[in-house]
This record gives structure tokens, C-alpha cells and sequence, in this order.
């Protein structure tokens, strides 16, 4: 699943979550350690990072309305926030985000995609509107009845993740996808089709890794035999 871009990210991740600036005494200075600026958010049915990229030419033209004036609901950026989700059953059909929920079980009807500025996302959270970005989102496959999502920090799996409290991105990311065929059926399944039977559904996996994430730090010896007494080595 390509977001047309790379994730944004610094010279160096925290290897610790919620990490705060300190003072090393042996080196006399102090030392900060810092979040990425890069934001990832996710859960099992959804999932929201920021990408860099440099703006479309097609883009400026979204910056006029039909009457000519400036419009705020995205502006050309080289930082977007984008999200991927699936879309309810309940939702009415179309391509577009217009009256469309968000799964909340994993299970529906069309996998959405979502880009837009981050400064704007941002201000317009910070504003109470929590459905700027859900509303720039555009059907990608309609096809797609089942999606999940989960998270690696390099030892254990998740099914949440937020980099603004932990302070890194995840290793990897497990990506789920239950799809219905509509179109391109063998023979059996366009004599299910055309007898009122939905072709059955296909199951995928797939894993992206995220190179640029921080790695977990090794268990020394005296480390793990600590853990394992409970006094110090």
C-alpha cells in the first residue's frame, strides 16, 4: 500500500517512549532526547502518518473556490497527513467521503484513503473539527470488505500505536485485507455470481517494514539476569 511519498523523519528517533530531556552528570552537558516530528497513529481498523513530498501541479488548483477566492480546506504542502480506513457498511455507495462512517469492527465496504496538509489538520483539530481528514478521503478499492493493522516495536506486536507517546514508529506494520471480488472471476465464480451467490472472499497479509525506525536496544547478560533476580548484577 503505497501513500505516494516517504515518511517523514529526523536524524534520530528516542529509543525510549516518552523520553524527557535530561543531564548527564558524567558528561557534564545536557542532553535532550526528542520525539520523531514524524506522527504516526494507528489502530487495528485505522491508520494515520505523515508523508513528504513535493506538491502536484494540479494541487495549487485547489486553492481557488469557483468563486475565486482562497480556500482553507487544503492548502499545496510537502508535508501531508494521510489516512487509510474502511468504509462502514452502512455508508451509502460512491467513491467519494461524503456520509461516509468509518468500521469501527474491521469489516465493511470499500478501503478509503485520505490526504491533507498537516498544518491544516492540525489547526483544524486544534479548532474541535476531528473530521477534516476523513473528509478529503477518496475510495480506493471498493472491493475490500475486511482490513486490520497491527504494530512491531521490534519484540512484541500491537494493536495500537501512537508516536507522539512512545516517541519512535514501529518496526513493521501487519496489514490485513479481506477482499470480495467483483470483477475477473474464473468460472466458478461467475456461475456463483450470476446465481446470486457472492464469490468467496480472498484473504491477504502482507508486512511493511519502516527502515528508518529505532531499533530496540540488545539484553546484555547481567541485564536479563537482573530481570530475572530482581537485584543488581
Amino acid at each position: 500500500m503505497s501513500a505516494g511519498g516517504a515518511l517523514v523523519t529526523t536524524g534520530g528517533l528516542s529509543s525510549a517512549p516518552n523520553a524527557a530531556a535530561g543531564t548527564d552528570p558524567a558528561a557534564g552537558s545536557s542532553t535532550t532526547s526528542s520525539a520523531p516530528t514524524v506522527q504516526l497513529i494507528g489502530t487495528s481498523t485505522e491508520l494515520r502518518f505523515d508523508i513528504s513530498r513535493l506538491p502536484r501541479v494540479d494541487q495549487y488548483e485547489g486553492m481557488l473556490t469557483a468563486a475565486g477566492e482562497k480556500s482553507s480546506t487544503d492548502l499545496p504542502s510537502d508535508v501531508k497527513t494521510v489516512i487509510y480506513y474502511l468504509r462502514s457498511d452502512g455508508t451509502a455507495s460512491g467513491s467519494s467521503s461524503a456520509n461516509s462512517e468509518v468500521s469501527t469492527t474491521g469489516y465493511g465496504r470499500g478501503l478509503m484513503r485520505g490526504e491533507m496538509d498537516r498544518a491544516v489538520v492540525l489547526w483544524a483539530e486544534a479548532n474541535g473539527d476531528t473530521q477534516a481528514l476523513y473528509s478529503s478521503a477518496q475510495m480506493l478499492a471498493e472491493e475490500v470488505v475486511g482490513l486490520s493493522f497491527e504494530y512491531f516495536d521490534g519484540t512484541e506486536w500491537y494493536t495500537e500505536w501512537d508516536s507522539t507517546s512512545s516517541g519512535s514508529l514501529p518496526r513493521a506494520i501487519r496489514i490485513w485485507l479481506a477482499i470480495q471480488p467483483t470483477y475477473a472471476l474464473d468460472e466458478q465464480g461467475l456461475a456463483a455470481s450470476l446465481a446470486g451467490k457472492p464469490p468467496p472472499q480472498q484473504e491477504v497479509y502482507f508486512v511493511v517494514t519502516l527502515p528508518s525506525a529505532g531499533l530496540v536496544p540488545p539484553t546484555t547478560d547481567s541485564e536479563a539476569a537482573t530481570a530475572t533476580t530482581g537485584g543488581t548484577p
